[in-house]
């Protein structure tokens, strides 16, 4: 999880929650299609569900909120997640292939939802990444037209 945070200042929330529910998405296709035969790619799916977790209990709030409401905002995210779990453990009538099925539909819709989200990192990270940018672009055409 740690690494997932530098990987979120790094390269933007919004790449990021793509890429999880994307290989998110394909990973549980993959279980549905084949059924338990493929159930150790669930260690693989570890690594999005560490990048989620961090976005929405943490990273998220922080970036939306004022400083006097981003502890409400996080004890209200982990609020939900203890209900989620709450409700894991109450058992589901469905089989595992079809759970993985439904799970795959609605992670491939929201990550076309995502696509209309505008990138929530502060202003200041944009600005230095495209003043980072810019400076090796002209380097570059520094060094072509010398």
């Amino acid at each position: 999880m740690l690494i997932a945070g530098i990987l979120i200042d790094k390269y933007g929330r919004r790449l990021l929650l793509l890429f999880s529910y994307a290989f998110l998405g394909m990973l549980y296709a993959f279980i549905s299609l084949f059924g338990e035969t493929l159930m150790g790619l669930i260690i693989l799916a570890s690594i999005p569900w560490s990048i989620l977790t961090i976005l929405f209990m943490m990273v998220i709030w922080g970036d939306i909120c004022s400083i006097n409401e981003r502890s409400y905002y996080v004890a209200i995210s982990f609020i939900i997640v203890v209900i989620c779990r709450l409700f894991y453990l109450i058992e589901f009538p469905l089989l595992i292939q079809q759970i993985f099925s439904f799970i795959t539909i609605f992670l491939f819709l929201a990550t076309f939802v995502i696509l209309l989200l505008p990138e929530t990192l502060p202003e200041s990270i944009k600005q230095k990444k495209e003043l980072e940018d810019y400076i090796k672009k002209v380097k570059e055409i520094k060094k072509k037209y010398g």
